[in-house]
């Protein structure tokens, strides 16, 4: 059947988090996206999409914290908007293409914004902008390739407390937060997923990504003035080597009930420019 030119869903979530006596929290997540597969009549792809969390005080409301309602009642606020841009080819050295052996490539052009408040303690906001391809090698193997990846990681807003409390007892945190940063960095991926019309035995699902930031910003930066630091618009540029593995296996025991077992495993290493300052918070690990 044809798939439809324009589509739109929503996700939502609630959870519930009761840590000690003294601290419990109602968190509600959506994520609203819009798609529009022809926006130009080339099969071009249009996607926009909304996610958004608030996690209130249902327990430790701080009455002290006057007309402030995010102090007050608020333990996290977290909002990502993206917009990308999908052009079903190639666009670039006809060398690459052939290189990687691409199947069914596209060109990938993404803007991004991301706001983090934890409370009164911390406020952050970073944009981003992402080039890059999608393809594919058979049904088994997915690929990704952002050649160009910048994030633009404004100063941190900090409560002065809480500063001082991450000054005293987690100095890594406090570095790696405390700055606004320019991120420019390049990412790849690869995805191995066994087939969907396999019925037999058990399944596999493995994905790795790598992330390497600000090596063209320090060869410019040591090639220009080699005895300072390079600032963009007096904006530090971050180092640093990321590494992410995802690896699943399922074993169907019936046609409704599987086993599933899953393993993840990420290395973070700030190096060069980033070496004295860790790396940037809006680029570590969550759980």
């Amino acid at each position: 059947q044809p798939g439809k030119k324009q589509e739109w869903g929503a996700d939502f979530e609630l959870n519930n988090n009761n840590t000690t006596a003294y601290s419990s929290s109602i968190g509600i997540f959506t994520n609203v996206f819009y798609r529009n597969k022809n926006i130009f009549k080339g099969a071009e792809t249009f996607e926009v999409s909304v996610q958004g969390g608030i996690d209130f005080k249902v327990t430790g409301y701080d009455s002290t914290a006057k007309n402030n309602f995010i102090a007050q009642a608020v333990n996290l606020l977290d909002i990502n908007l993206e917009t990308s841009f999908y052009i079903p080819r190639f666009l670039g050295l006809n060398f690459i293409e052939k290189l990687f052996k691409m199947e069914n490539p596209k060109t990938k052009v993404s803007l991004g914004y991301q706001f983090l408040q934890q409370s009164s303690d911390f406020q952050i906001s970073s944009f981003y902008t992402k080039i890059g391809y999608n393809w594919n090698k058979g049904p088994e193997h997915a690929f990704m390739w952002n050649p160009v990846l910048v994030n633009l990681t404004l100063e941190p807003v900090l409560d002065l407390d809480f500063a001082s409390l991450l000054r005293t007892n987690n100095i890594t945190l406090y570095e790696s937060l405390r700055a606004s940063y320019l991120i420019p960095s390049m990412d790849f991926s690869y995805t191995y997923a066994t087939p969907e019309n396999k019925t037999k035995g058990g399944t596999w699902f493995f994905k790795s990504y790598f992330e390497l930031s600000g090596n063209l910003a320090y060869l410019l930066d040591k090639a220009t003035d080699p005895n300072n630091d390079l600032q963009f618009f007096g904006v530090d540029y971050a180092q640093y080597f990321r590494t992410d593995i995802d690896l699943r296996y399922a074993y169907k025991l019936h046609k409704r009930h599987s086993i599933v077992s899953r393993l993840m495993l990420g290395i973070l290493i700030p190096y060069g420019n980033s070496e004295g300052t860790d790396v940037p918070f809006i680029k570590r690990f969550t759980l």
